[in-house]
């Protein structure tokens, strides 16, 4: 690409090249356990964070997901 305010940098080479993922995969169905225990893996990461499914009358269940 070229234009105002474009500057080349360097050249793509051969070795630089990054495959891209496989976008027709479809994702794997878990188990709700499952599913409790990645959040909890995720959660852990942030100190006091925490998650919680609370009822709603418009989608019936919400998971709110907090961070501390």
């Amino acid at each position: 690409m070229t234009g105002t305010g474009v500057v080349q940098q360097g050249l793509l080479t051969e070795s630089e090249w990054i495959e891209e993922p496989d976008e027709s995969l479809s994702p794997s169905k878990i188990t709700e356990e499952q599913f409790k225990e990645n959040l909890n893996t995720l959660t852990s990461e942030w100190n006091g964070a925490y998650f919680e499914w609370q009822a709603d009358n418009n989608y019936g269940e919400m998971l709110y997901v907090y961070t501390g």
